[in-house]
């Protein structure tokens, strides 16, 4: 469903240890298929799993993806960017219309669209 780098794994995994007990990492789309679309991850504690949520396990980290943001995120890319003090995924959306990428920083809620 969407590719996930080592280094993207090692951080997002660093940052879901540090949280109550089976919280994983949420992918989804916010306004997919629209020009509006918006691309986003969140944490995702056990009460707000859902049963038709997709789950994509790797090593060391559990991802859920909503079903109607699943087709949205297909061939999607989690990659990890380090620059300077900062410290971002990055998330890019490539099977659309309407190509999108997004950085954000999980923790302190900072968004933004290159």
């Amino acid at each position: 469903m969407l590719t996930v780098s080592e280094a993207a794994v090692k951080y997002l995994s660093g940052i879901v240890s540090s949280q109550s007990k089976g919280t994983k990492i949420r992918v989804f789309v916010e306004h997919p298929g629209t020009e509006d679309a918006d691309c986003g991850v969140a944490l995702c504690p056990p009460n707000l799993y859902d049963a038709a949520d997709i789950n994509v396990s790797l090593p060391g980290l559990d991802i859920v993806v909503d079903p109607v943001s699943a087709p949205y995120l297909e061939h999607a890319v989690i990659g990890y960017k380090n620059e300077t003090l900062t410290v971002t995924p990055v998330c890019s959306q490539i099977n659309g219309n309407l190509p999108l990428t997004y950085t954000w920083e999980i923790g302190q809620e900072v968004y933004s669209h290159e």
